[in-house]
């Protein structure tokens, strides 16, 4: 990413946006490596946070926690 484009972003995101700020602003984070990068770390802590509920006991909630994770990695479609 461009220093050029990180200080748009800088501006852009320094007030509430409108639909076409917002539109620029995503496609200038979309562009660069960080987004994918930052995906792909969450869903590593997902996986050891799926680990580690094996320690706790068995229940609906130990099942929930397990989940949860997941589920909302998996709805960043379209990012």
């Amino acid at each position: 990413e461009s220093s050029a484009e990180s200080r748009e972003l800088f501006d852009l995101l320094g007030s509430p946006l409108t639909g076409s700020e917002r539109v620029k602003a995503l496609k200038i984070v979309r562009s660069g490596g960080g987004l994918a990068g930052a995906i792909e770390s969450a869903r590593n802590y997902a996986s050891i946070a799926e680990t580690e509920c094996d320690r706790l006991p068995a229940s609906d909630a130990t099942e929930a926690l397990r989940r949860a994770p997941r589920a909302l990695l998996d709805s960043l479609v379209d990012l």
